[in-house]
C-alpha cells in the first residue's frame, strides 16, 4: 500500500477481520475492492492474530492480485474479538487530522454486491439523523436473512427459546428479529456482517466495547448510539451475501452447533450492562422457560444449539466479570494544566537554569536556552501569593516570551511541563504544544507538536524522557511519544510511539527491525508481506 495513504483522506474506509480465513477475507475483499475505488476510499483487512500463516498467505494474494496500492494489510498483536480488530482501523483513522466520512464493517464471510456501499453512503448522506446502516444480508440462495433487530427482553428472550408461532404472533412487538422491512426503515439494531457508521457517530459514542469478544458488540454499539439520539436504520437497497458461520463455525447448514463460551459471556455482560444483573437473571430464566416449554410441546429441537441447557446454566452461575468503559474514539479530553501553579522540576530556579546552559554547552546565544529559561521563568512566578505582588512578574515573562516568539520563532508555553535537560536545537521557526515534555529530550528545528484540529486544544501530546526528535517532524494529536524513541526527520505521527522505536514517514512508521520471540510483528503493508 502507499504509505501516504493516511494523508489522502479517503470518504470511507472498509474493514475486514480475518481470523484463520484468509480464503474468504481475500473474496470480501475482491467484492468490494471496485466500488471502494471508485469512492475514494481504501480497504483495511486486520489479521487477528490468526498465527496459521494468513498474514502471509493474505499478503501474497493481494499483491499478486494488484490491490495492494489500495488495500493496507495489518498483523494485531493478539486476537482481541471482532471489536478489538475494528477498533485499531477505527481508533487510527479517526485520529487523523482529516478522518473519512464513514466506515464500512465487513465479515470475511460477507461478498458485498454492486452498490452495496455507495447505497450505504448515499443513505447516510440523505438521512443526517442515522448514524448507522445496516445492509439487507442475504443467504447463499438469495433467500433474505433476518438482519435488522430488535433490543433482547425478558419477553423476548422467552419467545427466542419458545420459538412458538402463535405466541410470537400474539407477542409481536417483543420478538427480537422479525420480518426485515421490505423499505429502508429505523431499527433498534442491526447485523454486524455489513454496517456503514457515520464518522461522527463513533467519535460522540465511542468505539466497539472489547470485553465483549465476539457477539453483541454491535447491539451494544446500536443501543449506545440510541441512547445519544442517533438512528440506526436497515436499508434493503444494500445487499451482502453471508456464508453463514464460515468464519465463526458456530452456525452452519444443519442447524446451530454448541455454542462457545464466549457467546454466553458476551450476552451476559450486555444484560448486565445495560439492564442489570436482577433483569440478566430474569432473562436467562425465561429463555431457559421458553425452551422447556419448547421440548414439552414439539419434543427435542434439531436445530437447537447443542446442549444450550446446561451450558446456560453453567454460565449464570458464574460470578460477572468486571468491565470497563468502552474505548472513546477520542481522547479523554482532560483539561490542560492551567498554569495555577508551578509545574518546574523539584529544583530552585538558579539551579535549573544552570543545569539548562551546561545543557546547552554554556553557550548564551543559543535560542533554545532562552526559550527554556523563559518558560521556566513563567511557571517560578506562579510561586509568588498573590496577583498584585506577581503582575511585575508576569509582565516580564510575557514580554520575554513575546520576544522568544517573535525574535526566534519558538512558541513554548508555560502551561507545558517541561522536564530536566531539554534541549532544542534551533534555526527556524518551532510551535511546542505539548500536555508535558520529558527529560532528556532533543528536539530539532521546525518541529511542531500540536492539535490535530483547529478548537482541540486539550489534544496534545506527551513526550516522554529520553526522546529526539528529528528536524521538521509534526507531531499531532493526544498522542503518547514513548520513553527512548526517536522521530526521524520530516516524520508526520499521528498515532502512539511505542517505547524504544524508531519511526519515520509520511504518516511515520516503524522502522523494520528484528521481531523478538513471543511478540507479533508490527503492522506492515500488503506490498511489504
Amino acid at each position: 500500500m502507499n504509505p501516504a495513504l493516511l494523508d489522502s483522506a479517503p470518504r470511507l474506509v472498509v474493514v475486514v477481520v480475518n481470523y484463520r480465513t484468509p480464503q474468504l477475507t481475500f473474496e470480501a475483499v475482491r467484492s468490494v475492492f471496485d466500488e471502494a475505488r471508485r469512492l475514494g476510499g481504501v480497504i483495511e483487512v486486520v489479521d487477528n492474530d490468526s498465527g496459521d500463516g494468513s498474514f502471509h498467505k493474505l499478503g501474497l494474494w493481494l499483491r499478486l492480485a494488484g490491490m495492494c496500492d489500495l488495500v493496507r494489510l495489518r498483523q494485531a498483536p493478539r486476537n482481541g474479538g471482532f471489536g478489538y480488530g475494528n477498533n485499531l482501523v477505527l481508533r487510527e483513522y479517526l485520529a487523523h487530522p482529516e478522518p473519512p466520512e464513514a466506515f464500512y464493517l465487513l465479515n470475511p464471510d460477507a461478498r458485498a454486491e454492486p452498490g452495496a456501499l455507495t447505497r450505504a453512503l448515499e443513505h447516510l448522506a440523505a438521512e443526517p439523523a442515522c448514524g448507522a446502516v445496516g445492509s439487507q444480508v442475504l443467504n447463499e440462495d438469495k433467500s433474505v436473512r433476518r438482519s435488522a433487530f430488535r433490543f433482547h427482553s425478558v419477553v423476548g428472550e422467552f419467545l427466542r427459546g419458545a420459538r412458538f408461532g402463535a405466541l410470537e404472533k400474539a407477542l409481536e412487538p417483543w420478538v427480537v428479529a422479525p420480518e426485515p422491512p421490505k423499505s429502508p426503515a429505523p431499527v433498534d439494531w442491526v447485523s454486524g456482517a455489513a454496517l456503514a457508521l457515520r464518522r461522527e457517530l463513533l467519535e460522540e459514542v465511542g468505539l466497539f466495547d472489547e470485553d465483549y469478544f465476539l457477539y453483541y458488540e454491535e447491539m451494544d454499539l446500536c443501543l449506545r448510539a440510541r441512547e445519544r439520539g442517533w438512528q440506526v436504520h436497515y436499508l434493503p437497497r444494500s445487499r451482502v451475501v453471508h456464508l453463514c458461520g464460515q468464519s465463526t463455525q458456530v452456525t452452519g447448514e444443519h442447524g446451530a452447533k454448541r455454542r462457545p463460551g464466549y457467546w454466553f459471556e458476551s450476552r451476559r455482560r450486555f444484560f448486565e450492562k445495560h439492564q442489570g444483573g436482577a433483569l440478566r437473571r430474569a432473562a436467562d430464566v425465561a429463555w431457559g422457560a421458553g425452551m422447556i416449554l419448547r421440548r414439552a410441546l414439539r419434543g427435542r429441537d434439531p436445530e437447537a444449539p447443542a446442549r444450550v441447557l446446561r451450558d446456560l446454566w453453567d454460565h449464570a452461575r458464574r460470578p460477572a466479570p468486571p468491565a470497563g468503559p468502552p474505548p472513546s474514539a477520542l481522547p479523554d479530553p482532560q483539561p490542560l494544566p492551567s498554569g495555577a501553579e508551578d509545574q518546574n522540576p523539584d529544583l530552585p530556579l538558579v539551579a535549573l537554569l544552570a543545569e539548562d546552559l551546561v545543557t546547552y554547552d554554556m553557550n548564551l546565544f543559543e535560542p533554545g536556552f532562552w526559550a527554556v529559561a523563559v518558560h521556566r521563568f513563567g511557571n517560578w512566578r506562579m510561586n509568588v501569593p498573590t496577583r498584585v505582588l506577581r503582575a511585575p512578574f508576569s509582565l516580564a515573562y510575557r514580554g520575554a516570551s513575546a520576544g522568544v516568539r517573535w525574535g526566534w520563532g519558538i512558541k513554548l508555553d508555560y502551561t507545558v511541563k517541561l522536564g530536566r535537560r531539554v534541549r532544542i536545537w534551533h534555526h527556524g521557526g518551532i510551535v511546542l504544544g505539548a500536555r508535558e515534555i520529558g527529560d532528556d529530550v532533543t528536539i530539532r528545528q521546525n518541529t511542531t507538536l500540536g492539535v490535530p484540529r483547529q478548537g482541540w486544544n486539550w489534544d496534545k501530546p506527551v513526550v516522554e524522557s529520553g526522546v529526539e526528535i528529528g528536524a521538521g517532524a509534526v507531531i499531532l494529536g493526544a498522542l503518547r511519544i514513548g520513553r527512548g524513541s526517536r522521530v526521524g526527520a520530516n516524520a508526520v505521527v499521528t498515532r502512539d510511539v511505542a517505547a524504544g522505536a524508531t519511526v519515520v514517514g509520511v504518516p511515520a512508521r516503524p522502522l523494520e527491525r528484528r521481531t523478538p520471540a513471543r511478540q507479533a510483528p508490527p503492522a506492515v503493508s500488503a506490498q511489504a508481506a
